[in-house]
């Protein structure tokens, strides 16, 4: 979590069912609240946008507004409105996206961001702070929400080319894999099945699925403290993130640069101005801070001093955003009677582990500074707040004299960060009801919100003091010109590559500002809970329909285990297969297995089986998924130690040995039920799908009882949808 929302030291289990340490939870989120929040966990929607707090929230808000959450499981329709929505809040463009060092060696996932560029791959922070990415960002986005939903998903993964695999039942009950390709706007269709086709056929032959890492921890939560006011605009300066792999992002607004031609980058303003009322200025200070005091202002002292003199104060403030900070400049008045007081301004990153000083003050007297903490460093190899989401400024005083001969009379911090403005609560034509809610508001504050935007090129603006939460107030957008409604110009494609609140459309979003004021004077004339609820469950369906199809019939399946998602899987072409079973090896990894890594040829008078059975032991993960299909293929017990003893590890040799349950099931020996039951409640949904089926078709006392438990308890939707088929399909057979 070291760059997640709010950096904290506590993360909560956000999924419901059975207690949380049961099973391995399907995302993680930071909801501690830290001391400086006056405001708690502010969230603001709009009943006719998606809700982006998360991409929780995000695939339910567009499953409501497309009408189709009328079961719990997946569906076709479900695809496609995911599909739809996908485009309009992320565009195709850019390239892949790099937090930390500028210069540093490329990391994925994880690693140390003062020392290397940091590859994100993760949908949460590609949709919700940059949107727009290549192939492989657009994929694992799409799936990242799919999964979001509880539902199967993976990219789909080869040397060239991403697209998204997603898992649903067809109009004949059957589940299959169905290949999306969000970077071209298209998806592999089945013409004479009528449905959404696969991208390969078997679906492992020439890709992969993506082992699904890391967790997804990011979310939109925002809090305020007193003296903050936050703008989230829909232009952009010129705050944009870019490390040395990045830097074809370079350039300003109006430039024909991929970023801003796909119109995503919107701003976030974010100004901290220290408190200086002796009653209040400790509710805006973060942990750490100590040895301080406030006074009224006068003439040659500092009104923010030590409390007690010789001992080190400090005055420590966090800025936090669910936003990449890209500059900051801090602005201080600060007050130095002796030489020999301390007086110095720093910066941490990490919560507070390591410090920066950046203004050491030397002189005596009054001085103000102005102080920039972004750009200038952090393409000069210095210590910077770029790139980073948390950072904290510290004030130290320290004097063996007066306390108030040493201190600061002000101290203003302003961040500007990138944001993807379509994850914004967007207005569109017609009625929209904004809803503004929080967990918890200081007594004696309220929320002073200001909406802007333009209709037919007239500014309009709302602003609102709030005390009460929720709140509720209706926009109406009327009176825009019908032929760009019409016409792909706007509406029709209201998003898609780079046509997106630009200057020419009639509706246009400009700013939204939120900042605490006293309650004094606030109206809350707020719409009725029960009307404005009303308009969240309202279905909103997009007119744009991205049906562009890509239909190809080498990629019509012959087999249904071809797109099952499940072991064994035929390969294409597979009439007539070799008799010799060395030739028929061959012949079979020839047509199946992945571009990276296919298995070797077993060579002439090698027993092919046991070829793999020693070569299993010690594979890589690509290759325990080619061996696991050669496994299920065979169905002989040989191999049952091999498969046992790497089963034991999983999920280390991921994304092969997830089909270890499949290759067991194929074989029927009854007797490996109980090492599929025992590591169920620590692997993954992925896992246990795989598990529940395997169950199912070895059957037995323990298999039935896991499954009713899984049908019953488990906390993934997948998980407890094939158990309950599973149980099914065996009342049919008898068993």
């Amino acid at each position: 979590m070291r760059n997640g929302t709010n950096v904290l030291l506590m993360a909560i289990v956000c999924f419901t069912g059975v207690a949380a340490a049961e099973y391995p939870p399907n995302s993680t989120y930071d909801t501690s609240v830290g001391p400086d929040e006056a405001l708690v966990n502010l969230r603001i929607r709009n009943s006719r946008w998606p809700d982006c707090y998360s991409l929780e929230t995000a695939i339910r808000d567009i499953f409501r507004i497309e009408g189709v959450d009328d079961t719990p499981d997946a569906t076709e329709a479900k695809a496609m409105a995911l599909w739809t929505w996908l485009h309009m809040l992320k565009s195709t463009g850019g390239s892949r996206i790099f937090e930390g060092n500028p210069y540093g060696p490329r990391g994925r996932f994880t690693g140390n961001w003062d020392t290397h560029q940091i590859e994100i791959r993760r949908g949460d922070k590609m949709l919700l702070v940059y949107g727009l990415h290549e192939c492989g960002g657009m994929s694992r986005t799409m799936t990242h929400m799919w999964r979001s939903a509880d539902f199967l998903g993976y990219q789909e993964a080869s040397s060239g080319h991403s697209t998204a695999a997603l898992r649903y039942p067809d109009k004949d009950g059957i589940w299959r894999m169905h290949s999306f390709n969000p970077q071209g706007h298209s998806y592999y269709w089945n013409p004479r099945d009528n449905r959404v086709g696969t991208r390969r056929l078997p679906v492992m032959r020439g890709v992969e699925f993506k082992r699904f890492v890391p967790p997804l921890t990011h979310t939109l939560r925002t809090s305020l403290r007193t003296g903050e006011v936050v703008l989230r605009k829909w232009t952009n300066d010129g705050y944009i993130q870019k490390t040395q792999r990045m830097l074809g992002w370079a350039g300003k607004v109006g430039d024909n640069t991929r970023h801003f031609k796909a119109a995503v980058a919107g701003q976030e303003d974010q100004t901290l101005t220290a408190t200086m009322d002796s009653q209040s200025f400790k509710g805006s200070l973060w942990t750490g801070s100590e040895n301080v005091a406030c006074s009224p202002a006068a003439e040659g002292k500092a009104v923010l001093h030590p409390r007690q003199a010789g001992k080190l104060s400090r005055f420590i403030y966090r800025l936090s955003s669910p936003y990449v900070a890209i500059e900051a400049v801090v602005e201080a008045t600060l007050l130095k009677r002796s030489p020999g007081d301390v007086c110095r301004l720093s910066f941490s990153t990490d919560l507070g582990k390591t410090w920066h000083v950046f203004s050491d003050k030397k002189e005596v007297g009054a001085e103000s500074v102005k102080i920039n903490l972004g750009q200038k460093r952090y393409w000069a190899k210095q210590p910077s707040i770029a790139s980073r989401y948390t950072f904290l400024i510290a004030a130290e005083f320290e004097t063996s004299g007066d306390v108030r001969g040493v201190g600061m009379n002000a101290l203003k911090v302003t961040a500007h960060r990138q944001l993807n403005m379509r994850c914004l609560p967007n207005l569109l034509p017609g009625e929209n009801v904004i809803k503004i809610s929080a967990d918890s508001i200081r007594p004696g504050l309220a929320l002073r919100f200001t909406l802007d935007y333009e209709v037919n090129g007239e500014p309009k603006s709302i602003t609102r003091l709030i005390s009460r939460f929720p709140h509720y107030l209706k926009i109406d957008i009327t009176n825009l010109p019908k032929d760009k409604l019409k016409t792909p110009y706007y509406l029709a494609k209201f998003g898609g590559r780079g046509s997106f609140n630009l200057p020419g459309h009639p509706l246009r979003m400009r700013s939204m500002r939120v900042e605490l004021a006293p309650a004094m004077g606030a109206s809350d004339e707020s719409m009725s809970a029960k009307d404005a609820e009303a308009f969240f469950k309202k279905v909103y369906p997009n007119p744009h329909r991205s049906d562009r199809r890509m239909a190809k019939k080498e990629k019509i399946p012959q087999y249904e285990n071809q797109v099952s998602g499940f072991f064994p899987q035929a390969p294409a072409n597979a009439e007539n297969p070799p008799k010799d079973k060395t030739e028929w090896y061959n012949w079979f990894i020839a047509r199946i297995g992945t571009s990276d890594a296919r298995l070797l040829k077993c060579p002439a008078g090698t027993d092919p089986l046991e070829f793999c059975i020693k070569r299993f032991p010690r594979c890589h993960s690509l290759h325990t998924l080619g061996f696991a299909n050669v496994f299920a293929h065979y169905k002989d017990k040989r191999a049952l130690p091999v498969l046992l003893a790497k089963w034991k590890l999983a999920p280390r040799n991921g994304p092969g040995d997830r089909y270890i349950p499949d290759a067991l099931a194929a074989i029927g020996d009854a007797s490996v039920v109980p090492a599929l039951v025992e590591p169920l409640k620590r692997l993954s949904r992925d896992y246990r799908v795989h598990i529940a089926r395997a169950l199912g078709i070895l059957g037995g006392k323990l298999a039935r009882e896991t499954l009713e438990e899984m049908a019953k308890n488990d906390p993934n939707i997948s998980a407890r949808g094939e158990a309950r088929r599973t149980l099914e399909a065996m009342k049919k057979r008898g068993n």
